[in-house]
């Protein structure tokens, strides 16, 4: 078998091959029995020993609901991953077309303390990978010197990180629920926009309702108005020019009565004078 790369992705599937292989050795109900795939405990446990096709593998995959579809190819990458990369798979050997017999060497009969191991041996895998610091410090020392005084550098961030592909699984998690938070989220502001929008439209069809009588009524009164407007102008302005002729005419008369006082006085004058004039002549007779 040639000798592949290894990568998160290749991790990932190996641990998904190595969950379902222990479920189904543990007899877990959910997983479904195939007739071309054995997987026991062996005598030296914890051995697990596994003889099947790689049709019935892939079969088994599937059962496990993952989105990702494990196919051949990708299932031969994951038992190389065992046997050439964390060295924990032996007595590979091949019977016939697809089939294949293999034994895991493990940590434990429990799965979870198993996938935890395979976590760890897969981080400190990878940790090997990473280069010497005292390597980088011979050819870099100004590097490391600068990784010393700043212990927040990206050097330093980069050794440390964890890329185990637990870790990832936590983030996918979370990113998932965040999403489906935002879905809900997105869903209920879609109902209260149509909740609104109706209310609006309920509202603006009664503004309508009404709206129509009032402009109606609003034309009449304003036509009405205007014919009236005219005649209350009329009779606001006869009565000025009824107070200004009687001004006039009063004025007009005012020589004429001066000139009846002056005949009445002379008049009277004249009376008295003849009164007088008749006394006389009476005193004056024999």
């Amino acid at each position: 078998m040639t000798k592949r790369s290894y990568g998160d992705s290749q991790q990932e599937r190996a641990r998904r091959l190595l969950e379902d292989l222990l479920n189904y050795a543990n007899d877990d109900p959910k997983v479904k029995l195939s007739e071309k795939l054995t997987v026991n405990w062996a005598k030296n446990k914890p051995q697990l020993a596994v003889t099947g096709t790689l049709e019935s593998l892939v079969e088994l995959t599937k059962a496990d609901r993952c989105q990702e579809i494990l196919n051949k190819p990708k299932i031969e990458n994951a038992i190389d991953f065992f046997e050439n990369y964390l060295e924990i798979l032996t007595n590979f050997s091949q019977k016939g077309v697809g089939e294949r017999q293999f034994t895991f060497t493990l940590w434990d009969t429990d799965k979870e303390k198993n996938l935890n191991k395979f976590d760890e041996e897969c981080k400190r895998k990878d940790s090997e990978k990473l280069p010497n610091r005292r390597t980088m410090s011979n050819s870099h020392p100004q590097a490391e010197g600068e990784i010393q005084s700043n212990p927040d550098n990206l050097g330093t961030g980069i050794i440390s990180s964890d890329p185990s592909p637990k870790n990832m699984r936590n983030k996918l998690e979370e990113l998932r629920k965040k999403c489906q938070n935002l879905e809900d989220t997105n869903q209920d502001l879609n109902k209260r926009i149509k909740t609104t929008t109706s209310h609006l439209t309920i509202t603006l069809n009664l503004l309508a309702i009404f709206a129509i009588p009032i402009a109606i009524d609003s034309k009449a009164i304003y036509d009405y108005l205007n014919y009236i407007n005219p005649k209350n102008n009329s009779s606001v302005s006869s009565p000025s020019n009824t107070n200004n002729s009687g001004s006039n005419t009063s004025a007009s008369n005012l020589p004429d009565l001066s000139r009846q006082t002056n005949i009445a006085s002379s008049t009277a004058e004249k009376q008295k004078n003849n009164s007088e004039f008749k006394a006389a002549e009476k005193s004056q007779c024999p």
